[in-house]
C-alpha cells in the first residue's frame, strides 16, 4: 500500500472562526497548516509536499475570497485532492462557491465544499475528516 503524505490545512480567517475550525482540522488529520496571507505572492509552490490540501475561508458575498483562488491557482494540482470548507454564521450556500474552486484548482480532484457554522463542534469536524479520509482512499483506488 503506498504511503500517502501529510495533509495540509491552508485557512483565510477573518474574525477567527475559520482559523479555529482549521485548527481542529489539522489537529484531527496530523496535518500541517498555514494560513493563507492576501498579500502573499506564494513565489513557492505551497502544494509539492501535500497530495491533499483542505482549504478553508469564510464566506464572503456567497463565495470564496480572492486569496482562496490565488493560493490554488499558484499550486501544482494535478493528481492532488482538494477538500474546500466554509465557516458562517449560516450554511447552505455550497453551490455558489464551487464554480470559483474548480476554475483556481483545475487537474486536482475536488471533494464537495463543508459549510461549517461558527464555534463548529469537534464531533462535525472528526465526520468530515472521516469523510475527506473515504474521498481520498477513491481516488488513490
Amino acid at each position: 500500500m503506498e504511503e500517502r503524505m501529510v495533509p495540509l490545512v491552508a485557512y483565510f480567517s477573518i474574525g477567527g472562526a475559520v482559523r479555529r475550525t482549521a485548527e481542529m482540522i489539522s489537529a484531527v488529520m496530523g496535518a500541517d497548516i498555514i494560513a493563507l496571507d492576501p498579500e502573499s505572492e506564494w513565489i513557492e509552490d505551497p502544494s509539492i509536499k501535500y497530495d491533499t490540501i483542505v482549504v478553508g475561508f469564510p464566506m464572503v458575498m456567497f463565495k470564496e475570497p480572492e486569496v482562496v483562488d490565488r493560493f490554488l491557482g499558484a499550486c501544482a494540482l494535478i493528481g492532488k485532492t482538494i477538500c474546500p470548507f466554509y465557516v458562517s454564521g449560516s450554511i447552505g450556500n455550497e453551490g455558489h462557491v464551487m464554480p470559483g474552486i474548480r476554475r483556481s484548482a483545475r487537474g486536482a480532484a475536488i471533494m464537495p465544499v463543508k459549510g461549517f457554522v461558527n464555534d463548529t463542534p469537534l464531533e462535525d469536524v472528526e465526520a468530515w475528516t472521516k469523510a475527506i479520509e473515504a474521498f481520498r482512499a477513491q481516488e488513490f483506488s
